[in-house]
This record gives structure tokens, sequence and C-alpha cells, in this order.
């Protein structure tokens, strides 16, 4: 016969549902007695989305036309009557314009007047050369002020040297156009290197730029494959090097090649970008190699005369076709504005000069019968939204601040039954901490996601009016769980309401700062790395959100997995469920391996007993 006192110790307690039901009830009247609380916890991010979307009324959207128009220009012609607008039409560089360019660059000053008169001069005069036993060395007494800059050639073989080089240096000779002003020679103007490796040594070692083994360099022309046969075609491939470390944003700097390869958000022309191609040698270069490819010059024992042997690779020398593709040198700013500077503003050279040194390298296909204008297609009309790049600098910690509110009410509602016993007396009375966390997470979790659907509908209607109103539910949703389970991660280390919202703020905000350090050009793994914080996730979202809206966009789910500044906003939505699953697991963990001012405290990693290697493991 069982006993009754048995009976009753056998009997099952409730199950945690009916706990969690009668905790939700518990959890309803603690709000209800603070209602104006309460009510700043879920309307705060409103209210700032809505001043947001006010301000942003106040700054009216510009229309911008179609045809060539940048973001921040109305629509613009291409041609004003005959002449090109130079905003968005530029010359290629000439090859002499670049080599004379190289050849003129500056020099420091020194503290002697005379010694750097005279390299200003031996500049000036095509002395550039780093080859002491050259006719046109550059001066061992000027090395002090600085070297000519170089273009290094990659690698240094037969190829490279003896036909590639040798060949273009015969198109390339040097030019004397004054008494005391000369076109330095493309044998002049390269260097050579064994390998890629070799170039980028010299250029991050000690010694660059300051010893005639080390110049510095403007450019690269890296082969990577080339042909077996020389004096026949075949495959050549190569790349381009430039140097991109005056800045991400600088005036004629060649744009770098990290990050996203296409804005597709870009509605608006970027002039900047394809001007710098155009003059600091980019297409210059690629030109060069490109007529030296159709041209295929002639190879016989050994040695070329830069003859080209492919038919029709060479335009017929008329004085037609010779202005018409000499045009090119004329309209060459860069050429035009160093010579202006080296000859005090007076204009020496003519047609005849060019005509009678470089008319053959010009009529190698292909040939520049537009004179070498660069310009871009037009674009279609769109409209630009000035509002988020005024606010880029805050939009981010605006909305972090938005739920600083909400973050410090769950904080002192989880860690304040901690420290008045509450969650001490429910588990004496049997209530398992599945029930009790279960319930705040229901109670906010149904909190947080009307505010979400308020958040969403306020900010389609006044803020990302171009963005789809599921998306940003689920992304104001999203975070908002992520903020739930990092207050609950956070108020299971601390056992004090106040200490625990404060220090919980804090780490809070420093998680934010963690995105200032990121840039456009930051890769796209370090900041998926960094939204496992979710402030970062946070920022990085809206960020694409802001970056959408200006061009009238929006984040849609047409383009959600599109990359936009290195991020997609779907890596956004994705890293903040993970974020709240990794809190709440944390939140799991801390809860049973940090002291407590009751109950067992656990060990915070596995052990092995004998007993347990009976019964399993334990942590």
């Amino acid at each position: 016969m069982v006993s009754s006192t048995g009976a009753a110790a056998a009997a099952p307690g409730p199950a945690p549902h009916g706990y969690t039901r009668t905790l939700l009830w518990k959890n309803v009247r603690l709000k209800r007695k603070h209602p104006i609380k309460t009510l700043f916890e879920v309307v705060l991010p409103i209210a700032l989305l809505a001043l947001m979307g006010y301000l942003k009324s106040q700054m009216a959207d510009t229309n911008r036309g179609t045809g060539w128009a940048t973001w921040y220009g109305p629509s613009d012609p291409l041609y004003h009557g005959s002449i090109p607008n130079t905003k968005y039409v530029q010359t290629e560089a000439t090859m002499t314009g670049l080599l004379l360019e190289l050849g003129s660059n500056r020099i420091g000053y020194g503290r002697d007047p005379i010694v750097y008169t005279t390299c200003r001069n031996a500049l000036l005069a095509g002395y550039v050369s780093t080859n002491r036993t050259s006719p046109y060395a550059w001066p061992p007494r000027c090395q002090s002020l600085g070297l000519p800059k170089k273009i290094a050639i990659v690698p240094d073989n037969t190829f490279t040297r003896q036909y590639f080089a040798e060949a273009v240096g015969q198109w390339y000779p040097r030019v004397e156009l004054t008494s005391n002003i000369a076109v330095p020679s493309f044998a002049d103007s390269v260097v050579f290197f064994p390998n890629e490796q070799a170039l980028e040594d010299s250029i991050t070692g000690g010694r660059y730029g300051v010893t005639f083994d080390s110049p510095r360099l403007a450019a690269a022309i890296v082969f990577t494959a080339m042909p077996s046969t020389l004096g026949t075609p075949g495959n050549i491939e190569y790349s381009l090097r430039f140097n991109t470390t005056t800045g991400s944003f600088g005036y004629n700097v060649v744009p770098r090649t990290s990050g996203d390869v296409v804005d597709l958000l870009q509605r608006g022309l970027d002039p900047d970008a394809y001007r710098a191609y155009a003059r600091e040698g980019f297409y210059t270069l690629q030109t060069l190699v490109t007529r030296f490819a159709t041209c295929v010059p002639d190879w016989k024992d050994g040695k070329t005369t830069g003859t080209c042997t492919m038919p029709n690779a060479v335009a017929a020398a008329t004085p037609q076709v010779d202005a018409m593709l000499l045009q090119q040198v004329f309209n060459d700013t860069r050429l035009a504005y160093t010579f202006s500077a080296a000859s005090s503003g007076k204009t020496y050279y003519s047609p005849r000069t060019f005509t009678s040194n470089i008319s053959n390298p010009f009529g190698c296909s292909p040939q520049a019968t537009g004179g070498g204008l660069v310009f871009p297609f037009p674009v279609v009309g769109f409209t630009v939204s000035p509002f988020f790049e005024t606010v880029d600098f805050i939009f981010g910690i605006v909305f972090v601040l938005s739920y600083i509110q909400c973050l410090s009410a769950i904080l002192v509602a989880l860690i304040s039954e901690k420290e008045t016993k509450t969650r001490e007396l429910l588990k004496i009375l049997g209530v398992p901490d599945v029930a009790i966390v279960g319930s705040w997470y229901i109670t906010y979790g149904v909190m947080l996601f009307v505010a979400s659907l308020v958040q969403a509908g306020v900010a389609s209607a006044v803020l990302f009016n171009h963005s789809s109103v599921v998306l940003l539910f689920l992304f104001f949703w999203l975070f908002s769980c992520s903020l739930l389970a990092y207050a609950y991660m956070v108020s299971a280390i601390f056992s004090k309401a106040k200490v625990g919202a404060y220090l919980g703020v804090i780490g809070f905000l420093l998680m934010y700062v963690v995105s200032t350090a990121f840039t456009n050009e930051s890769t796209a793994a370090s900041k998926v790395l960094a939204s496992l914080l979710s402030p970062v996730a946070l920022v990085f979202g809206v960020n694409n959100l802001a970056a959408s809206e200006t061009n009238g966009v929006g984040i849609t789910f047409d383009n959600v997995n599109e990359s936009i500044k290195s991020y997609k906003f779907s890596t956004a939505l994705v890293l903040l469920l993970v974020d709240s699953v990794v809190y709440t697991v944390l939140g799991l963990y801390l809860e049973r391996v940090v002291p407590k001012d009751y109950g067992v405290t656990e060990a915070c990693h596995p052990r092995v007993t004998t007993t347990e290697l009976k019964g399993g493991l334990s942590c």
C-alpha cells in the first residue's frame, strides 16, 4: 500500500505553460502600474522616426532630368555649342603627355637654390634616367631632392625588355621640344622588376623613392601571360597597377578596386572616377598595350625595329589623317598644363614637331579618330533626396539612442526580480527558469512586435518611402528581438538593477562605436563579423536604407540581396536573428555559471569524473 505522503511527493507539478500564464499576468500588472514609463519604452523609437520624417519633409527632393547629371548638380548638355563640357568630356592623356608629366614631376626644394635650379632644369630637359651611364641620367647631386617617377614593367624577361619595351621605345624616342625642354624617351622612363613580389617589396621598402634601384613609381604594367613565339600573334594578359594611397575620394585619384565593383544604387554620374582614369594614365597605358598587341612588332635575330607586321594595323600616313589623329595631342589638358608650367605659360610645340617624331604610334590601331575623348553615357532622370546625405554622420546613432529607454527598462525588469528575491521565491515554489524567462520574452516580444509594426508603417510613410514595409518591419522587429536577448544576457551577470542597467547601456553604446571603424571600402567579411554585435548590424542596415533612399530606390525584395557599400541588407536581417539566438544561449549559460546570492553555481566548463563516465557528462 502506498502512503498518502508518498503519493503527494510523486504527484507531478504544474506544466511550465501553466506557470507562464500566471507569470504573464504578473508582468502585465507590473507594466500597468507604470503606464507612462511603459509607453515611452515603445513610443520613443516611433517618435524619433516621425521626427526624422518631419525633418526630411523640410528638405525638398530634387528631380534630375534625363541626360548628363551628377547626384549634386542639374542635368547639363555634353557640349556647349561646339565646345565640349569639360565637366563630363575628358581627353585621354597621350603617352607623350604622360612621359612629359613624369619627367617634370615636382621635387623637393632643398637648401641650396642653385642645386634646386639645376635639378629643375634637368627635369625639364628630360634627364630622368636612373642608369648612371645614360647620357640623360638624373644628376647624382639631385638625388637628395627626390627621383623622377617611373613606369614599372613586370616581369623582367625577353618579352618585356627586349621585345615590348624595345618596340615601344622605338615609338616614343626622346623628343626635343625647345632648347631646354624635352619629352623623355620611353626607355628612360621605365624600370623592370623580376616579379610582382619584388615590385611590392620595392614599394614597401625603406629605400623607396630614395635610391636609383628603388625609384618612385607612377604605375606598373604586370604581364601574366605572353606569346610563346615573339613576332607572332598570341595571347597577352596583363594588369595595370596605380597608386590610391592619396585618398579614397581625392581629386585625380584612380579609384580603388576593393569593395563593390558596381554601385547598383547609383543614378547620377560620378565624373571624378573616369576623369582620373583618363588623366592619370590608366587609359593611356591600356591603349599602349592594345596598340602593341594589334601591331605585333617584328622580331628577327633577337631584335625588333618596332615595325608592325599585321596588315591594316597602321593607318595610312597622310596630312589629313595626321591632323585628325594629332588632335588628341592638342586636346590633352595634362600635356598642355605640364608644358605651360614648364615654359612659363608659353606654348612651343607644333603639329610639325609631333608629326615628325611620333606619328607612328598614333597611327596604330586603335586610332583616336575622335580626338581621344572620354565621356559617359547619359542617365535616365531620377529623384534625389539630399536629407540622408545631410544627416549621414548622425543617422546611425539616432536609431541606437532611440532604443536606450527600452533597453534600460528591460534590464531593470529582469534584474529587479533577482534583486528583490522574487525569482528566488518563484524557484522555491517550483517555477522553472524557462517559465520565468519565457514570460518576459513573451511580454516584451508582444510589445516590441506591435511597436515594430507601427515603426514600419511610420518609416514607410514619412522616411523610407521607397522601401518595402515588410522588410522594414522585419528589420525593426529582429533588432528588437536582439535587444531583448542582449538585455537577458546582461541580466544574467548582475544582481543590482541600477548597476546592471547602467553598465548594460554603456556596453550597448560601446558596441555601436565599433561600427564607426568601418568605411565603404571595408571588406564584406569584416562587416559580417562585426554584425555579431547587434547595434553594428542596425547601423549597417540603416546605412543601406539611407543610401538606397537617397537616389529614390529603397530596399525591396528585388535588391535586398544586393551589396551596398560592401554589405547586404539581407545580411543585417540574418545576423540580427543570429544575434538574438546567440545572446539568449549566452544568457542561459551565464545564468548557470555566474555566482549568485542563492542556488548552486556550476562550473564554467565540462568536467569528467569516474561516476560521470558511467552516467554521462555534466557542466
